[in-house]
């Protein structure tokens, strides 16, 4: 078979911005050809939307709160920063990106090389130097000074075959169930997002890592380092984020680490912050790859056994408080295990009692504590603390009651602050 990368990319969007200062090394690993398709974002948007959702295509991102929108700045600065890419700002400009997009349709599939040449220059031109590339004039002297032989007024013409080579590009991607940019297309399957690149590698029977900044410890190793874990059982990603403690922990050695479990209701942050806890908003593309995605991450880490639960969505709140009264990774573990493994319906009492019996526990002592004033108000001064903290999804991590880290595929990022990478600085830039 033949070893090829499709990238899929608007140069409006900067994660796909990112993604392309990564991806020609990866291709130059892996052995394979990169292929680069512009494609139109707002029309991926458009087509993937949910049929019952009023919401322009090219405006979605305001449907996240505000607490989202900040973890999803910060983390964007800390992705530039740990990749050492320039970045003048994390906002989007309102920049119309089509005859950008158009003129890189418009060169020859077989001058990859012009292409991404041409694709750096347009990205750079948005991300690094705050040029309006929708101005014709400037768009004409980036086509000068590659020698393109075209006017770009020419793609006015509704009959240029630049307009409809990007349409293809579009509508090939979306036939492959791209929801969103940077996408990748390997070995017929698909791949999202540039923190993906390291399966990207593995597709092709690398040995890859996600991205670590540092491998041994910058800091104090005397002191101990404080991990704080927000956790709700109801969350499959939470338990693949829990899973992983253990060899994250060990990752960092010499460096000791206490882990602070604080279970939260996810339920209640999500209300409070204004995120929708029904799948509404989410495509059918989407709904179809996360299963995909996750089950990446589960061969990754070599979890076996994993089935999503029938009782989804499941009420947590005595689980919690149970994990408040025995606040130790041997009954939360056990919980997870219960619900992710063994598809038990943590919502029943009583199942609760077989699940702590089973595992050693004295469940009436445990459900008796559980059920103190001391321990429900203890849950709600978690979940209290979460929102205080920035949490806006789990699995949420602090380092040194650091800023909030979201998400189980951003663990490298906590092992690399554990070993003292310097994170502060680089969030009041952008």
């Amino acid at each position: 078979m033949k070893k090829e990368i499709v990238f899929y990319y608007d140069i409006i969007c900067p994660y796909a911005y990112l993604a392309s200062k990564l991806i020609e090394n990866v291709a130059k690993r892996t052995d394979a050809t990169l292929v680069w398709k512009p494609v139109l974002l707002g029309a991926i948007y458009k087509h993937t939307k949910p049929d019952n959702i009023d919401i322009p295509e090219n405006k979605l991102i305001k449907t996240y709160s505000s607490q989202k929108l900040k973890v999803m700045r910060r983390d964007l600065a800390m992705q530039f920063s740990r990749h050492s890419v320039p970045i003048s700002t994390n906002q989007v400009p309102d920049v119309k990106t089509l005859n950008a997009l158009r003129l890189i349709a418009f060169t020859p599939d077989e001058s990859m090389d012009l292409r991404s040449r041409l694709s750096h220059k347009l990205f750079d031109a948005i991300w690094q130097h705050k040029k309006d590339v929708s101005d014709l004039n400037i768009l004409q002297n980036i086509a000068d000074s590659f020698n393109l032989p075209i006017k770009v007024t020419d793609f006015d013409d509704k009959t240029h075959p630049a307009r409809q080579k990007l349409l293809d590009n579009t509508e090939e991607a979306i036939s492959r169930g791209v929801f969103g940019v940077p996408s990748m297309w390997v070995n017929n399957r698909l791949f999202f997002g540039g923190d993906r690149l390291f399966l990207v590698e593995r597709e092709f029977g690398l040995k890859s890592e996600p991205h670590r900044v540092l491998h041994k410890p910058v800091c104090d190793v005397t002191k101990k380092a404080k991990l704080t874990f927000y956790l709700d059982f109801g969350s499959p990603w939470t338990f693949l984020g829990f899973k992983q403690l253990n060899s994250l922990i060990s990752s960092v050695a010499p460096v000791q680490v206490d882990i602070e479990y604080v279970p939260v209701l996810i339920g209640v942050i999500f209300n409070s912050i204004g995120t929708p806890m029904l799948p509404m908003l989410v495509s059918e593309s989407k709904r179809n790859y996360f299963p995909k995605d996750f089950n990446d991450w589960l061969n990754y880490h070599e979890i076996k056994g994993f089935r999503f639960s029938s009782h989804f969505p499941l009420k947590t709140l005595t689980a919690c408080r149970l994990a408040i009264a025995h606040n130790k990774p041997d009954l939360i573990n056990a919980i997870f295990d219960a619900v992710w493994l063994n598809d038990k319906d943590i919502s029943n009492d009583e199942v609760l009692r077989e699940i702590l019996s089973s595992n050693g526990f004295n469940s009436d002592q445990l459900m008796r504590e559980a059920n103190t004033e001391e321990v429900k108000l203890q849950l709600k001064k978690n979940t209290q603390r979460a929102l205080d903290e920035g949490v806006c999804g789990l699995p949420t991590y602090q380092v040194n009651g650091g800023p909030v880290v979201f998400g189980q595929d951003r663990s490298n990022v906590v092992a690399d602050m554990l070993l003292g990478w310097n994170h502060n600085e680089l969030f009041s830039k952008l």
